[in-house]
């Protein structure tokens, strides 16, 4: 499982074609050396949104994980899916159970 919600949305392959299609190759090898050695994911965006857009200010980095979202959700992998099927089932318990015997346990399967 992933532990931050920007390494579920994080696409190496995506971040690498917007980046071959909107630098320079002297941009890209830079933009190449530093997203590799990035130490979270959070500082992979951090450094997207620098090359991508000229700024890393958070309204920059949030329109790139907008953009990397719809992806993710267009893409409907495996983490997409788990993660809808896991919303599916708390809305069909949001309710409380008409059985007194039923408990959270046995409702989610835990």
């Amino acid at each position: 499982p992933k532990n931050t919600p920007e390494e579920l949305i994080w696409n190496d392959t995506f971040s690498d074609t917007v980046a071959k299609a909107v630098l320079d190759i002297n941009k890209y090898t830079e933009y190449i050396e530093k997203i590799s050695t990035a130490q979270s994911f959070k500082e992979k965006f951090s450094i997207h949104a620098r090359y991508i857009s000229g700024d890393d200010k958070s309204d920059e980095i949030l329109m790139i994980q907008k953009t990397f979202i719809q992806k993710w959700i267009n893409d409907g992998n495996e983490d997409y899916r788990a993660l809808s099927a896991l919303i599916t089932k708390i809305r069909q318990y949001s309710d409380p159970p008409t059985d007194a015997s039923s408990n959270v346990h046995e409702r989610f399967q835990i």
